[in-house]
């Protein structure tokens, strides 16, 4: 394997033979994913990628969008890569670290200082670290990987002014190792459940609350049923964009080079539109009656220290954290 380097995202490439003209034309592949058709990582990632393959490709390779879960959740639509029932598919790195907890490294709370910190790593070997041990551990490969937006905690009827304030409180988390023993060694009680039954669990009292960021928050309504909003920061987002081994090794070579150049288009322009929206949905919220507390997060980070030391030490992450730590 070798490792293209274009942009912000490097492609893991396998060598296949050259398919011929008639092969290489007309084809079509799904990519599936769990996030709203309206959200900036459809509309401003994955629906350009999506267009940016069509024109590279003259229209010979069509890449049809489902969104919103339509093809499953997260964790099904990696199994799906797996199987080659679904090509492609972008996921939190927290749910790609099922496959290899290292991976987790990305989710550890309060390891990225801002969004500029973030990009650094990536692009001092952060993002080639990633590819590697995902091609080593799953099967399938990651095309590249974006950072979205910091997490915060959103809760129905309890608002958060200290540390201690979270004890015994049910928080929705998605099937992420890390940010569930995040919300452990925080005091409060996660519980995962699929994005598309957070509204609900929330609604019944089967949780108090959810954490994520705030355009995906307000996407699913959260804020109709949740209205105290506790700027907690405990973790940066990054989905990574995947395809199948399967779909990949029967990709001629320059199918499979136009995939590469339209995903690292496709995130650079990701990067320039998400520049102000977290800001804008921050507004958005207050709009619905939203309330905003910022709690002292000394504590928060004292309270996950040793976790964060804990999990690289027994996951094999020195590497993943030495690159975030000479990049900070």
């Amino acid at each position: 394997m070798k490792y293209v380097h274009a942009g912000l995202f490097a492609v893991t490439t396998t060598l296949v033979q050259v398919a011929s003209p008639a092969a290489a034309a007309d084809l079509t592949l799904r990519l599936g994913h769990h996030v709203p058709a309206e959200h900036s990582t459809n509309r401003e990632f994955a629906q350009v990628f999506v267009d940016l393959v069509s024109e590279k490709s003259d229209g010979a390779i069509k890449v049809q969008n489902y969104p919103a879960g339509q093809l499953g959740g997260q964790r099904e639509l990696l199994e799906g890569l797996e199987l080659g029932t679904i090509d492609m598919s972008y996921a939190d790195i927290g749910v790609v670290a099922n496959y290899d907890l290292a991976l987790g490294t990305l989710d550890l709370p309060y390891v990225f200082d801002n969004m500029d910190h973030a990009y650094r790593a990536m692009e001092d070997g952060l993002l080639d670290a990633v590819q590697a041990r995902v091609a080593d551990a799953g099967s399938f490969q990651v095309l590249g990987m974006i950072p979205v937006a910091f997490r915060d905690t959103l809760l129905a009827e309890k608002d958060v002014k200290t540390l201690g304030d979270l004890k015994g409180i049910k928080v929705r988390t998605p099937e992420a190792p890390v940010l569930i023993d995040t919300f452990r060694a925080l005091g409060a009680n996660p519980t995962p459940i699929p994005s598309g039954e957070a509204y609900t669990a929330i609604q019944t009292h089967v949780v108090d609350g959810m954490e994520g960021h705030k355009e995906f928050i307000y996407t699913i309504r959260v804020p109709e049923v949740a209205k105290h909003w506790i700027e907690t920061k405990h973790n940066l987002t990054f989905n990574v964009l995947n395809i199948s081994d399967i779909t990949w090794n029967r990709l001629s070579e320059e199918q499979q080079a136009t995939i590469t150049e339209a995903a690292a288009e496709a995130a650079a322009h990701f990067r320039t539109a998400n520049a102000e929206i977290d800001n804008q949905f921050r507004e958005k919220l207050k709009a619905e009656g939203v309330t905003f507390s910022s709690p002292d997060l000394a504590p928060f980070r004292e309270a996950v220290s040793p976790m964060i030391e804990a999990f690289v030490a027994d996951n094999g992450a020195d590497e993943l954290w030495s690159i975030i730590e000479e990049t900070r």
